[in-house]
């Protein structure tokens, strides 16, 4: 998985490139709570070039929304594949 980083304005988006499962849950989880940390509450997560992605995968990015819910902000999700 590869993890693609950018500010647009107050809004952080993260694209995620490649499968999100279990092995690598973990390095959306780090990158998403150093946005948070940095003062991100806004996000959007662009699937658009997601391949694969588990139970362990969807569980992560319930605990991203619930973790941007927690600051005030929102996290929406664009370009899902079907």
């Amino acid at each position: 998985m590869e993890l693609v980083v950018e500010s647009i304005e107050s809004i952080s988006v993260i694209q995620i490139i490649g499968r999100l499962e279990a092995a690598n849950r973990d390095e959306l989880t780090q990158t998403f709570k150093g946005q948070l940390a940095d003062r991100k509450a806004h996000f959007l997560l662009d699937l658009s070039r997601l391949e694969f992605i588990d139970s362990s995968g969807l569980g992560c990015l319930v605990s991203c929304l619930r973790s941007a819910d927690k600051t005030g902000g929102a996290l929406k999700i664009v370009a899902p594949q079907a």
